[in-house]
């Protein structure tokens, strides 16, 4: 469905948000892939970068495919095309089940009626406006959530927490139910986990942990550098994708980095929690038995 939107608005330059590509088809996905977008992991940041190309390029024909979930958090570079007088289309993919409720960017775009799966044979008919961005949204019929295995992090984790910690974690697939609560955070919510996890454990009388995906400090890295930082602070990346860099911003802002395994885990999360005596990260090296 996609590839058939895309060759009728056959886009000079295409952006993509890296978590669409999770929510649409293989089909679709190598398609978009087979074009040379430009994909960002950062929904905001593509935003941005599409806003960019096409004000660089003022007769290009640039497409902005998303997540459309994440829709909301492109408000702001939405708003400065329209001021800008930016003519963009963002196609906003959403399945089937989510809500494409938006309205509230009827004030800086040009919200289309929402084409679904089941309308493909009647064709795709949309046209965009000249002087600001365009929404399409589009509906899948398959709904596909896909969640996160974070394998042996969340056994091993009983052997330290009680019923009196609390762990948020990051979309994650549980098969079965442990002496600790955990607080799911949907990939709906994945902007601003960082800052809700930490506002909640500067203020619980718990203990307070995340378990999150390396995506997830890259999409909101800043917050590290705040005043409110504290030991209470205990975060779990269960990846090691660009570690380096995450490990010096990281460093710089008062945090006190491991690196760990599935041999030393236990080690490692033992130490953070009781003797670490600052804001603290493990990075678990996932594919290293």
């Amino acid at each position: 469905m996609i590839k058939e939107i895309l060759e009728i608005r056959t886009p000079s330059d295409l952006v993509v948000n890296r978590d669409v590509l999770d929510k649409i088809s293989k089909a679709d996905s190598e398609y978009v892939l087979s074009q040379n977008p430009v994909i960002v992991t950062d929904a905001r940041s593509s935003a941005f970068r599409a806003f960019g190309i096409a004000k660089q390029l003022p007769n290009s024909k640039t497409v902005l495919l998303m997540d459309g979930t994440a829709i909301e958090s492109t408000y702001t570079a939405l708003t400065e095309m329209f001021f800008q007088e930016i003519p963009l289309l963002i196609i906003a993919v959403y399945q089937k089940g989510e809500d494409f409720s938006l309205g509230y960017l009827e004030r800086c775009c040009d919200v289309l009626n929402a084409v679904r799966e089941d309308d493909a044979e009647d064709g795709f008919p949309f046209e965009e406006h000249r002087f600001k961005p365009t929404v399409l949204p589009v509906i899948l019929n398959q709904k596909t959530e896909k969640t996160v295995d974070y394998g042996y992090i969340l056994d091993e984790l009983d052997s330290f927490l009680s019923s009196d910690d609390i762990l948020f974690c990051y979309n994650p697939e549980l098969k079965k139910e442990y002496s600790y609560e955990i607080k799911s955070v949907s990939r709906r919510y994945k902007y601003g986990a960082l800052s809700k996890y930490m506002g909640y454990s500067l203020v619980s009388p718990k203990r307070c942990l995340l378990l999150i995906t390396p995506d997830i400090i890259d999409i909101d890295i800043n917050i590290f550098n705040n005043r409110y930082l504290s030991d209470k602070v205990k975060i779990i990346v269960f990846g090691t994708e660009n570690y380096d860099e995450m490990k010096t911003w990281l460093e710089s802002n008062g945090f006190e980095i491991r690196l760990a395994d599935k041999k030393n885990f236990s080690r490692q999360a033992d130490e953070m929690l009781n003797q670490a005596e600052g804001p603290s990260v493990i990075f678990v090296d996932k594919d290293k038995d």
